[in-house]
């Protein structure tokens, strides 16, 4: 009980809980692609999850060797999104 005191009345502890506050809610992007193994770039990180804020926009780029790279932008709501990708193959010519 003294170390959960002792967090509660930290003021590091207080200076998260206003971050947190002033943060507001957010809420988690996923990107799905096909192929599995496609780098995602979100906002020029390379990730294929991140944690945005309602209306927030975010500019994607996702790519693979041997297919078209294809970029675009979600625009977030009030909820968890999940958004697939699906990259098509460069045509060799032979």
């Amino acid at each position: 009980m003294n170390f959960y005191n002792t967090l509660c009345n930290n003021n590091e502890t207080q200076k998260v809980v206003d971050y947190v506050k002033a943060r507001g809610t957010i809420y988690k992007l996923t990107i799905n692609t096909t192929p599995e193994n496609a780098e995602v770039v979100l906002n020029g990180i390379k990730q294929k999850q991140g944690y945005y804020k309602d209306k927030d926009v975010i500019n994607y780029s996702v790519s693979a060797e041997g297919y078209t790279t294809k970029t675009g932008s979600v625009t977030m709501g009030a909820a968890e999104k999940t958004e697939t990708i699906t990259l098509e193959a460069v045509n060799k010519v032979k």
